[in-house]
């Protein structure tokens, strides 16, 4: 076999392994993810890059491999994630996702709405039967700065401070010794398996009829619900 020595100049490449992200990027496409948020958040000429591309990015970071904000750039530069987003990895700092995560808390339930028909719009699914279920989640240290549950707890969907207060860490009804939430989710249920479509927050020391009450009503208020919706859950709801 003979041996040859290129002289000439050499290009530099950079190589890197999308794993996960081959499916998750044409999924999240797919599902107009980005589009959708940006509808529901206003533009700001000052971003460089919008919630809509920077939210959609860091869900992909989520489902490929969850990290730390303070992480996201590191991994997207490693994974690629940048080139396929089009964001330099450097534009991506805690602060930047930070932000776009406030801005999406403030339209968070319409989101969930939209990105919820438009998939079931995708899947062929309905809305006519839907399966709810609370879990609750645990915290662990000291949390001196959070603020008490407002006291008008009227359930109004127009009014959806005063249904959550997800920043709001109580004790909980299930472990009085804890501090914990309660993640109250959603699901249309098929031949293939649940499809999450709608989630939301109440306090730690709400029961289970509370959290179904709540979530009914944000349901009624953001989605285009059936007249003969069978909302199905077990007894402690």
């Amino acid at each position: 076999m003979a041996a040859f020595n290129w002289s000439g100049s050499q290009a530099v490449q950079s190589v890197v392994n999308i794993g996960p992200l081959a499916v998750i990027a044409p999924l999240l496409d797919r599902l107009d993810l980005a589009d959708i948020i940006d509808r529901h958040l206003p533009p700001d000429p000052q971003l460089e890059y919008s919630h809509g591309e920077v939210l959609s990015l860091l869900l992909a970071a989520r489902i490929a491999k969850p990290t730390a904000l303070v992480n996201v750039a590191e991994w997207a530069e490693k994974s690629g994630a940048e080139l396929l987003w089009n964001i330099p990895a450097d534009k991506l700092n805690d602060d930047r996702l930070g932000r776009a995560l406030d801005a999406f808390f403030e339209q968070r339930h319409a989101i969930q709405a939209s990105a919820t028909l438009h998939a079931l719009g995708l899947a062929d699914l309905s809305l006519e039967r839907v399966h709810f279920d609370p879990t609750h989640v645990l915290f662990h240290g000291a949390y001196t700065s959070s603020l008490p549950r407002l006291s008008d707890n009227t359930v109004s969907p127009l009014r959806p401070s005063a249904l959550i207060d997800p920043a709001h860490i109580t004790h909980g009804y299930l472990a009085k010794d804890q501090k914990m939430v309660q993640v109250g989710a959603a699901a249309v249920i098929d031949k293939l398996g649940a499809v999450p479509i709608f989630t939301h927050l109440v306090g730690g020391n709400q029961n289970g009829h509370t959290a179904i009450h709540e979530h009914f009503e944000l349901l009624r208020h953001h989605l285009p619900l059936p007249d003969r919706l069978l909302m199905i859950s077990d007894r402690g709801t």
